[in-house]
Protein backbone atom coordinates (compact mmCIF):
# COMPACT_ATOMS: atom_id res chain seq x y z
CA UNK A 1 0.00 0.00 0.00
CA UNK A 2 1.09 3.59 -0.56
CA UNK A 3 -0.14 4.72 2.87
CA UNK A 4 3.25 4.29 4.55
CA UNK A 5 5.58 4.78 1.63
CA UNK A 6 8.42 5.96 3.89
CA UNK A 7 8.49 2.68 5.80
CA UNK A 8 10.15 -0.38 4.29
CA UNK A 9 7.81 -3.30 3.68
CA UNK A 10 8.42 -6.13 6.18
CA UNK A 11 9.44 -9.52 4.83
CA UNK A 12 8.82 -13.05 6.05
CA UNK A 13 12.53 -13.29 6.85
CA UNK A 14 12.20 -10.38 9.27
CA UNK A 15 9.13 -11.92 10.90
CA UNK A 16 10.98 -15.21 11.44
CA UNK A 17 14.11 -13.62 12.90
CA UNK A 18 15.02 -14.57 16.46
CA UNK A 19 14.91 -10.92 17.58
CA UNK A 20 11.41 -10.36 16.21
CA UNK A 21 10.04 -13.56 17.74
CA UNK A 22 11.61 -12.65 21.09
CA UNK A 23 9.86 -9.26 20.96
CA UNK A 24 6.55 -11.07 20.39
CA UNK A 25 7.31 -13.36 23.35
CA UNK A 26 7.97 -10.33 25.52
CA UNK A 27 4.48 -9.12 24.62
CA UNK A 28 3.08 -12.54 25.56
CA UNK A 29 4.94 -12.32 28.88
CA UNK A 30 3.17 -9.00 29.44
CA UNK A 31 -0.16 -10.80 29.85
CA UNK A 32 0.26 -10.68 33.62
CA UNK A 33 0.76 -6.91 33.77
CA UNK A 34 -2.13 -4.76 34.99
CA UNK A 35 -4.08 -2.78 32.33
CA UNK A 36 -2.53 0.52 33.46
CA UNK A 37 1.03 -0.67 32.75
CA UNK A 38 2.98 1.27 30.17
CA UNK A 39 4.36 -1.97 28.73
CA UNK A 40 2.41 -4.74 27.04
CA UNK A 41 -0.68 -6.09 28.78
CA UNK A 42 -3.19 -8.90 28.16
CA UNK A 43 -4.56 -7.07 25.12
CA UNK A 44 -1.14 -6.86 23.42
CA UNK A 45 -0.39 -10.43 24.51
CA UNK A 46 -3.52 -11.59 22.67
CA UNK A 47 -2.30 -10.11 19.40
CA UNK A 48 1.22 -11.48 19.92
CA UNK A 49 -0.10 -15.00 20.61
CA UNK A 50 -2.27 -14.88 17.49
CA UNK A 51 0.65 -13.64 15.38
CA UNK A 52 3.00 -16.35 16.69
CA UNK A 53 0.36 -19.00 15.98
CA UNK A 54 -0.05 -17.72 12.41
CA UNK A 55 3.73 -17.60 11.93
CA UNK A 56 4.08 -21.18 13.17
CA UNK A 57 1.31 -22.25 10.78
CA UNK A 58 2.95 -20.49 7.82
CA UNK A 59 5.76 -22.98 7.17
CA UNK A 60 7.95 -25.64 8.72
CA UNK A 61 10.65 -23.02 9.28
CA UNK A 62 8.10 -20.77 11.00
CA UNK A 63 6.94 -23.67 13.18
CA UNK A 64 10.52 -24.51 14.21
CA UNK A 65 11.36 -20.87 14.93
CA UNK A 66 8.29 -20.34 17.12
CA UNK A 67 8.31 -23.78 18.79
CA UNK A 68 11.93 -23.39 19.94
CA UNK A 69 11.58 -19.74 20.98
CA UNK A 70 12.26 -18.55 24.50
CA UNK A 71 13.20 -15.34 26.32
CA UNK A 72 15.62 -14.76 29.17
CA UNK A 73 18.55 -16.87 30.20
CA UNK A 74 21.28 -14.47 29.17
CA UNK A 75 23.03 -11.25 30.03
CA UNK A 76 24.71 -10.11 33.24
CA UNK A 77 21.62 -10.86 35.34
CA UNK A 78 20.82 -14.53 35.83
CA UNK A 79 17.33 -14.86 34.48
CA UNK A 80 15.59 -18.17 34.00
CA UNK A 81 14.87 -19.10 30.39
CA UNK A 82 11.17 -18.88 29.66
CA UNK A 83 10.11 -21.05 26.69
CA UNK A 84 7.06 -20.27 24.62
CA UNK A 85 5.00 -23.09 26.17
CA UNK A 86 5.49 -21.65 29.66
CA UNK A 87 4.48 -18.19 28.41
CA UNK A 88 1.40 -19.59 26.66
CA UNK A 89 0.39 -21.40 29.87
CA UNK A 90 0.66 -18.15 31.84
CA UNK A 91 -1.26 -16.27 29.16
CA UNK A 92 -3.97 -18.93 29.31
CA UNK A 93 -4.19 -18.53 33.09
CA UNK A 94 -4.59 -14.76 32.73
CA UNK A 95 -7.20 -15.35 30.06
CA UNK A 96 -9.18 -17.62 32.39
CA UNK A 97 -9.55 -14.86 34.91
CA UNK A 98 -9.74 -11.68 32.88
CA UNK A 99 -9.44 -11.93 29.09
CA UNK A 100 -11.55 -14.49 27.24
CA UNK A 101 -9.95 -13.92 23.82
CA UNK A 102 -6.45 -14.35 25.30
CA UNK A 103 -7.61 -17.63 26.82
CA UNK A 104 -8.88 -18.88 23.45
CA UNK A 105 -5.86 -17.71 21.44
CA UNK A 106 -3.29 -19.10 23.88
CA UNK A 107 -5.07 -22.47 23.99
CA UNK A 108 -5.29 -22.60 20.21
CA UNK A 109 -1.62 -21.68 19.79
CA UNK A 110 -0.48 -24.18 22.41
CA UNK A 111 -2.56 -26.97 20.91
CA UNK A 112 -1.17 -26.20 17.44
CA UNK A 113 2.43 -26.17 18.69
CA UNK A 114 2.06 -29.43 20.61
CA UNK A 115 -0.08 -31.19 18.03
CA UNK A 116 -2.91 -31.83 20.49
CA UNK A 117 -5.71 -30.22 18.52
Amino acid sequence: SDQFSLLPQPTCTEFMSKDFIEKMLEDVAGATRPPMALLGTAHEATHAVKFLHLLASYSEAGFRAVHSACIGGGGPMIVKKRPIMELLDKAYGVGLSSHHVLKLESKTARDALTGSM
